[in-house]
């Protein structure tokens, strides 16, 4: 698993995933400065990007920091015709980013943040 040694919180690929999803590729990255999973996929053919960091991290996303306060663990949005949907869990934010619906992106969101 790609994530076990490069993240400094718990994120795995071996969660069950929504059936139609594909990993295209996944790294460990840096969001201004924050360590974070990053994956490029597919959910039933079209493309979505993943993303998880500690949600320690947040503070360096006050937007969104504002919008878990405002919504509980559970937010969505759309800019642009794309929906973004983000899951707090355990201390890890995982984000979903596409032109799928948000119901769609929460089922698959909901099984990548509950983990292994």
């Amino acid at each position: 698993d790609i994530f076990r040694s490069g993240l400094p919180f718990p994120f795995s690929l071996r969660a069950p995933a929504s059936p139609g999803f594909s990993v295209e590729g996944a790294l460990c990255c840096k969001f201004r400065g924050a360590p974070a999973a990053c994956l490029k996929a597919r959910l039933d053919g079209e493309e979505v990007s993943v993303f998880a960091l500690a949600a320690a991290g947040l503070d360096r996303f006050p937007m969104a920091a504002e919008r878990f306060t405002e919504k509980g663990d559970e937010v969505r949005c759309t800019v642009e015709g794309l929906n973004f949907v983000m899951v707090r869990r355990a201390g890890v934010v995982t984000t979903a980013v596409g032109r799928k619906t948000s119901e769609e992106l929460f089922a698959l969101v909901r099984q990548l943040a509950a983990g292994p």
